[in-house]
């Protein structure tokens, strides 16, 4: 299928009322409970639907209650004076109910079908609201640049995958709400993201580079979940100093021969050396002006630990492409694999491909999708004509 071309047709067609589109998803969520004795549920209690009741909230959606599996949560106030019901009070609603998924990547998609067969017919899954951050990135583009823009990404990702995702992409920006049921980002969706299957994208005596360590998930997935430990030295950046933490007693908890592998730093990673601040919650931590806590960014280029990297892993919620710049000389000098989140920002599509390009002219790119809605993308970089 020419994937491109199906692009440009939508781009065509509805690009430009990419704003309009947006408000209309919006107005009928918010209409919703303004009808008889319509109501509004996000289904998933924790934190995730925490986070999305935050983000709606400005935009006029009134949130009726909650509704979660955990019995524990039933009856309780999870915000606001807004309670939890229980499954059999959201079932027995069924059309006079507009449910939200706010769950957590692993049970999106299968709380989704559970709905669905539960005879809800009003649903609202999380990459229809996840997307609205990014319409408004859009929207700050005029046609003719996106389009040039991301004409050059489809050239930089020749392979037919990679052109899907890319056509998702902008089929979840100019989407309709009834258009939502037709397509999901479920259908893109591929395991073992950064490392490969059987760790794949990663070979004998690699120096890996983890920007953006988390709590080591990265890396535990790589030893416990691949079973891979024969890499020389696994370097961890981490800005949030609670997680930096809860990551050094993983690390300290592993087998002797592979901890003593491992190094961890308290830093972010940037262009330059510089102090910050971030705000950070339970899944990201973000530089901004002001933040609620002061940490350090490092310039790859400038930190020692890194200067051998033959592998770089990035998810650091935006400033992919400033670490980038940072780490210039090791990747012009050791071409390193690089598998590189490239979806917090809709200009990273093709800014990031194009950066790494010029540094290394003989790169080839490809995309995978590791999520069921526009998050964990990655665009993977290699000079190695083998792998």
């Amino acid at each position: 299928m020419d994937y491109k071309a199906k692009t440009y047709e939508l781009v065509e067609e509805r690009y430009s009322d990419i704003k309009k589109i947006r408000e209309n998803n919006i107005k009928a969520w918010s209409d919703w409970n303004l009808s008889g004795n319509n109501k509004i549920c996000f289904y998933g209690a924790g934190q995730v639907g925490n986070d999305t009741y935050k983000s709606i909230l400005p935009l006029g959606v009134k949130v009726d209650f909650f509704c979660d599996s955990n019995p524990e949560k039933w009856g309780k106030e999870i915000v606001d004076g807004i309670k939890c019901i229980s499954l059999q009070e959201l079932y027995e609603m069924k059309y006079s109910v507009l449910c939200f998924v706010t769950a957590g990547i692993s049970n999106s998609n299968v709380i989704y079908r559970q709905l669905v067969n539960a005879g809800l017919t009003n649903i609202v899954r999380r990459e229809e609201y996840v997307n609205l951050k990014y319409t408004l990135m859009a929207e700050k583009l005029d046609k003719t640049t996106f389009w040039n823009n991301l004409s050059e990404a489809f050239d930089f990702f020749p392979d037919e995958e990679s052109h899907k995702i890319l056509y998702y992409k902008v089929r979840s920006l100019v989407a309709r709400t009834e258009e939502w049921k037709e397509f999901s980002f479920a259908d893109l969706y591929q395991g073992n993201q950064f490392f490969g299957d059987n760790a794949g994208n990663v070979r004998k005596d690699e120096v890996i580079i983890d920007c953006g360590a988390y709590r080591g998930s990265s890396l535990k997935r790589l030893v416990e979940g691949l079973g891979y430990s024969d890499f020389k030295k696994y370097i961890c950046y981490e800005l949030d100093a609670n997680n930096y933490n809860i990551l050094k007693k993983y690390i300290d908890a592993l087998p002797q021969d592979i901890s003593s592998k491992v190094e961890a730093y308290n830093y972010g990673v940037g262009s330059e050396n510089k102090k910050i601040t971030y705000d950070s919650s339970e899944t990201e931590s973000m530089v901004v002006e002001n933040g609620a806590y002061e940490g350090e960014i490092i310039s790859m280029d400038d930190h020692q630990a890194g200067k051998e990297g033959t592998f770089i892993k990035m998810d650091i919620e935006g400033s992919e492409l400033e670490a980038l710049i940072g780490a210039q000389k090791i990747i012009k000098e050791n071409k390193p694999v690089c598998a590189l989140s490239i979806y917090h920002k809709i200009e990273d599509l093709w800014e990031i491909p194009r950066y790494l390009r010029k540094l290394v002219p003989e790169y080839r790119f490809k995309l995978k999708h590791h999520h069921y809605c526009w998050y964990e993308t990655v665009c993977y970089a290699t000079a190695d004509y083998n792998k």
